[in-house]
């Protein structure tokens, strides 16, 4: 996995606030819910975050960049 600084300096604003519900343990339809995104795009949004930290799952990203 990248450093922190590389990690979190890659991503949108709006990568960002689905990388932080994605740390706080949040289901894609509860993030799409909360940042009123389709459930397609925080799918999406989960597999760059995923792709990106090097990571097959999400408690990977959650265990490595939780804040």
């Amino acid at each position: 996995m990248p450093n922190q600084r590389q990690f979190f300096s890659q991503f949108s604003t709006r990568q960002h606030e689905v990388l932080v519900c994605v740390l706080a343990g949040d289901s894609n339809p509860q993030i799409a819910e909360y940042l009123e995104l389709s459930i397609s795009s925080v799918k999406r949004y989960v597999t760059q975050l995923l792709k990106a930290a090097g990571a097959s799952r999400r408690d990977e990203v959650r265990q490595r960049w939780a804040l």
